[in-house]
């Protein structure tokens, strides 16, 4: 609205987001200076009262804003009081009262002609239910806060080599190849005793205690298998064929040639009208004889099928089953009781009754049950720190320009910046970016392979696309944000640590 307004916006605009502002007009942004605690919380020397917080939520509403809270509002300018207090710390952003009325003068809205209009101004203050004193102070205070937010956003300089430099991280492509030292070559070095294997147990006994686990037995009701079971007459199969209609201008095809097909639809009709009802006997079924799956198998004609294998409870927790269905597994009617459990809807129209056959509960192994599996991870966990050792040997022989092992290097290949972080993540693409070739000679880097060793990286050569140069003002605007709003959330952090958020005696909410 105001031309000092107009024009500091653009430099406060990102962070402005961030807070979250949600004001309605200069009348509903006053932070008053507050009474003997008569406020919300107090910043600094600024005050927010319960009377603002519900006057803006109010303005907010009644422009069309209706997600607008007492909590977000309040969030919102306790936010802005660290703002406007940064900026009194600072010193920045102060205007005199003459300097103030020179804008508003020259603002077009209060202006006839090119003129300035008082009659206008006294119209707004007396819509907006401000004085022109209230007005004045509340334009002090948004310039006050924009011009910090601008310093902030906007102080943050990007050179051109910084912003290629970026640019060469993230758009980069690199033509390398690697060269693997897995662990399973290492293995045979590891000779552990079982002194050693029991250090490490214990180190490590979380791993191997075992959770609880269950083998099911269960009956299924579909769609599918109840049409199964449905008889179809040969009167039916004659009135579905009458019902059967052409393709377009086609001849209708002969019975016995989609007599199959007819069938089918019969009895997938027939099941559809009898799910309903064969829902309510199963359920009731199961119900009745709570200890047994058999009798429920045998009156629905259904199988009944097994789960011979251990189902543990992370595995399910994990899986994407239903998560009522996770739920009933390993609940007490199932596990304890061994009951049978209640109608399950596993999804696409599948049904079950579940019941436990058997129960492993959740227990500690001893080092002596879980020997083969102990040796076998710390023979695996050691081996992988022989593979990387080698590596890093390796490595630095080759970078000090001696005689590295004959090593095993893969086929040369191009690979972008975001497939290699995505394949190998951040600290081994770190890694990479800083081996840059040098004086006609690649740059190596060392990549460690959880679970599987390590690998060397022989990078050859870094290019950027042929239109590179065309995204350096995006990726410079873009460095200048990310280091603004950097700077933004350590700045108002230490301001939270000198001027703590202090309570009064009002409430956010009057119910409260």
């Amino acid at each position: 609205m105001f031309a000092i307004v107009e024009k500091h916006r653009r430099l406060s605009q990102i962070l402005l987001a961030l807070v979250s502002i949600t004001f309605i007009g200069f009348g509903a942004e006053s932070l008053s200076s507050g009474i003997r605690g008569h406020y919300v919380g107090k910043v600094g020397d600024t005050t927010i009262t319960a009377e603002e917080v519900q006057s803006i939520v109010r303005a907010a509403h009644q422009n069309g804003n209706a997600g607008a809270t007492n909590e977000s509002t309040f969030q919102s300018l306790v936010q802005q009081a660290y703002i406007e207090q940064g900026a009194l710390e600072l010193g920045v952003g102060e205007l005199s009262v003459e300097q103030i009325k020179s804008v508003i003068a020259r603002d077009p809205e209060f202006q006839t002609n090119g003129q300035f209009d008082p009659a206008k101004l006294r119209n707004y203050l007396s819509a907006a239910g401000l004085s022109e004193d209230r007005l004045i102070d509340n334009m002090r205070r948004q310039y006050r806060r924009q011009t910090l937010l601008g310093l902030i956003t906007n102080g943050s300089i990007v050179s051109t080599s910084q912003a290629e430099q970026l640019l060469g991280i993230i758009n980069s492509e690199r033509e390398l190849r690697s060269a693997p030292f897995q662990a399973s070559d290492y293995a045979g070095k590891v000779q552990p005793t079982d002194a050693v294997l029991k250090t490490y147990f214990e180190a490590n006994k979380a791993r191997y205690a075992l959770p609880l686990a269950v083998k099911l037995e269960y009956v299924e009701l579909s769609l599918e298998e109840l049409a199964k079971q449905q008889p179809v007459s040969a009167q039916e199969l004659q009135e579905a064929y009458q019902n059967l209609l052409a393709a377009g201008s086609e001849a209708k095809p002969s019975f016995d040639s989609v007599k199959a097909q007819l069938e089918d639809s019969v009895r997938q009709r027939k099941a559809s009208q009898a799910m309903g009802k064969a829902r309510e006997e199963l359920e009731q079924l199961a119900f009745d004889n709570p200890n047994s799956l058999q009798k429920v198998a045998e009156q629905m004609k259904l199988p009944l099928q097994k789960q011979d294998e251990w189902l543990s409870q992370p595995d399910v927790a994990a899986s994407q089953l239903p998560d009522a269905v996770k739920e009933a597994l390993f609940s007490a009617e199932v596990v304890e009781r061994r009951h049978n459990s209640e109608l399950l809807d596993m999804g696409n129209g599948v049904l079950r009754i579940v019941r436990a056959t058997d129960v492993s509960k959740a227990r500690n192994q001893s080092f002596e049950e879980a020997k083969d599996a102990v040796r076998r991870d710390y023979i695996a966990a050691e081996s992988a720190k022989l593979a990387q050792a080698a590596a890093a040997e390796a490595l630095r022989k080759l970078q000090a320009g001696q005689a590295a092992p004959a090593l095993q290097w893969g086929q040369v290949e191009k690979v972008g910046a975001s497939q290699l972080q995505q394949n190998l993540g951040m600290e081994n693409f770190a890694a990479i970016v800083k081996a840059r070739p040098q004086n006609g000679k690649p740059g190596y880097a060392l990549v460690n392979l959880p679970g599987s060793g390590a690998a060397l990286v022989e990078v050859r050569s870094v290019s950027l696309p042929e239109n590179s140069k065309e995204q350096l003002p995006q990726v410079r605007q873009l460095a200048g944000q990310r280091n603004g709003e950097q700077f933004y959330t350590q700045f108002i952090r230490g301001l939270e640590q000198k001027f703590p958020l202090r309570s009064g005696n009002q409430k956010l909410n009057p119910d409260e």
